[in-house]
């Protein structure tokens, strides 16, 4: 079997890749909204990040409402608070739905509307705020193609668009 895997950009990962993660997003941003789930936060695994991004003199804002299969719903609602905080990069931390309502959020940051309204290729007119993933400890940068999955009751939607 043959397995090919282009990534844009570049992909960090290890022990302790966590610690960069106000490197990686650079000096510029001083607002990060940070979507992740419930267990993360119980866990104190989404605090401890949120205590190396305030130790980097980053504000942070935590969403932790991302559910399995996440819905349109969930997305809007992350969005919302996510402009209303002035959101200049968006976080995820966890597993695929927590990255899937972040990269939705990155885009929709930067673009009117509701998740509903980008499920299709070529609908996303303006590139996201800048994202960084970190699924549990682990730092992945993309960029590049967007791509997300949500739930919109009647169907699962998913689709890549190029940035």
């Amino acid at each position: 079997m043959h397995c090919e895997m282009f990534i844009p950009g570049k992909a960090f990962f290890g022990a302790g890749v966590v610690s960069k993660v106000v490197e990686l997003i650079g000096n510029g941003v001083k607002k990060v909204f940070l979507v992740t789930d419930e267990n993360l936060v119980t866990h104190g695994t989404a605090k401890r990040l949120e205590q190396i991004l305030e130790a980097g003199g980053v504000e942070v804002q935590i969403f932790h409402e991302v559910e399995p299969e996440p819905s349109v719903e969930t997305t809007d609602k992350a969005a919302a608070l996510a402009r209303n905080f002035g959101a200049q990069a968006v976080v995820g931390l966890g597993g695929g739905s927590c990255m899937d309502v972040a990269k939705a959020v990155s885009v929709l940051v930067t673009n009117e509307g509701s998740a509903a309204n980008y499920q299709g290729l070529g609908l996303v007119k303006k590139p996201g705020s800048f994202e960084d993933y970190d699924p549990h400890d682990c730092g992945d940068r993309f960029g590049g193609y967007f791509y997300c999955g949500v739930d919109t009751k009647k169907r699962w939607v998913q689709g890549w668009d190029k940035r």
